[in-house]
């Protein structure tokens, strides 16, 4: 509901709104040790990278159980209550500079995997989380997930499973 509210609220109110939801969301994945790449419109594009597959796919998992519960919080004293949609999936990317070398160069990720991110989080339910099932395996034994979904997803031929995430098994 974003291009609905920018109408509503008009673009000073707007970019002031965003910044407080962007502080609380940029400190819960900061907490969480994410790297942030990039802001689109009202999308947080960030990366986990300690090295660590397994600690990787946790806090990613992490903040975003966190982020959903507190936009719980954001939403009691938003002059617009938001709703969210998140995807997370574990897998190798391509970092680099792209762009113009003569106007403008963004150190970002790309590839399959930051695609299939974006599919998942276009599915996900409002206020909800999908998690791809490689990062399923990465942190099953702390999660509490609903049934697997087979789902076709814009671009890919092949299926992609996912699970929505219901709860975190300790906090």
């Amino acid at each position: 509901s974003f291009t609905p509210m920018c109408e509503r609220l008009g673009p000073i109110k707007t970019i002031e709104f965003l910044n407080l939801y962007f502080d609380r969301m940029i400190d819960i994945l900061h907490a969480n040790n994410a790297i942030i790449d990039k802001l689109i419109g009202d999308a947080i594009v960030s990366r986990f990278d300690s090295g660590n597959i397994n600690t990787d796919a946790l806090n990613s998992v992490k903040a975003a159980w966190n982020m959903l519960r507190a936009l719980d919080e954001f939403n009691k004293l938003a002059v617009e209550k938001i709703n969210i949609r998140i995807g997370v999936n574990s897998g190798k990317v391509i970092l680099g500079n792209l762009g113009s070398k003569n106007y403008r160069l963004d150190y970002t990720m790309i590839g399959d995997n930051v695609n299939v991110t974006q599919r998942l989080e276009s599915q996900a339910p409002r206020q909800g989380c999908l998690i791809s099932q490689p990062t399923y395996e990465l942190v099953k034994e702390n999660v509490i997930v609903g049934e697997m979904q087979a789902l076709q997803v814009k671009g890919k031929k092949e299926i992609v499973n996912a699970y929505v995430l219901l709860g975190l098994k300790y906090v």
